[in-house]
């Protein structure tokens, strides 16, 4: 489209893309490829699962932590969500 010597703006009308969108795009990957942008793009998508893994990972480990302290007895002082004696409705 621009290398058959449209403007730019005819293009971002028939692409129905804000010309600020454009230029944020051109600032993050016009030095790249189409290939190098894709990659970026499927290495962030990697990033943040692993990011969301790691959150799982832990809380689960924050929960045996508590779990091998004792803190999920019913009688037990330490802390912990309810307090000693009281029931949980609903469950």
């Amino acid at each position: 489209m621009l290398n058959e010597g449209e403007d730019l703006a005819g293009v971002l009308e028939q692409l129905k893309i804000a010309e600020s969108t454009w230029y944020r795009w051109w600032n993050q990957y016009g030095w790249m490829k189409a290939a190098g942008a894709r990659h970026l793009e499927e290495l962030k998508a990697e990033n943040t699962r692993l990011k969301k893994l790691f959150a799982e990972l832990e809380l689960d480990r924050a929960m045996l932590k508590e779990l091998a302290e004792g803190r999920s007895d019913p009688g037990s002082s330490s802390p912990c969500r309810f307090g000693a004696g009281e029931t949980v409705r609903g469950v």
